[in-house]
């Protein structure tokens, strides 16, 4: 069974479990970044917009990786202590082993490589630690961001998935499938 840490450290960053401390960090994020989130994140968008229901995404995330079904880490900037967004590890197959990656991080902070810097520490954490084979992401195709970051850190476009997303608008939306397996991370 997977034990991943609860407490990832980076350069400029600290990736760690949630906290209910961080309910009114999350709950500004989600308002500041609902339009950008609501293609990719549309459950997280309506549970994060009320700072009651916050409080249950973030017990949500912790119940999940107290179970080790899935494992969401708050990214934090170190010396200031902001929010500033999210990955985590989902649908995990332990037989191969394998799972998906999603992520966001506040508008604010695009483009100055920091999700880079938390998305490399996760491929680390899974790839070096704990010996994972595969890693897959699936973003909506109009998220030119996310494909660049997914590209950057080696991952192939393996996919098209026509109109198999409902965006925040319950529109149906197409998404690409990416994969990395281990012997790509370590070239």
């Amino acid at each position: 069974m997977i034990n991943p840490s609860t407490k990832i450290e980076t350069q400029r960053l600290i990736l760690e479990k949630y906290t209910y401390e961080l309910q009114q960090n999350l709950y500004e994020c989600f308002l500041l970044n609902e339009k950008r989130l609501q293609n990719s994140f549309p459950t997280s968008v309506r549970l994060c917009l009320d700072e009651t229901k916050g409080y249950n995404y973030i017990q949500s995330k912790v119940f999940d990786f107290n179970a080790r079904t899935s494992f969401a880490y708050a990214i934090i900037i170190k010396d200031a202590r902001q929010y500033i967004g999210q990955v985590s590890i989902t649908k995990i197959d332990e037989q191969i082993p394998m799972a998906e990656l999603a992520y966001f991080i506040d508008k604010g902070y695009e483009g100055k490589g920091m999700m880079s810097e938390a998305f490399e520490a996760i491929l680390e954490e899974l790839f070096v630690k704990h010996h994972f084979e595969k890693l897959s992401l699936h973003m909506a195709t109009n998220n030119s961001r996310s494909l660049k970051l997914a590209e950057t850190h080696g991952f192939m476009r393996e996919g098209l998935h026509r109109k198999c997303f409902r965006n925040y608008y319950n529109e149906l939306i197409d998404v690409y499938s990416y994969g990395i397996i281990k012997a790509e991370y370590f070239k």
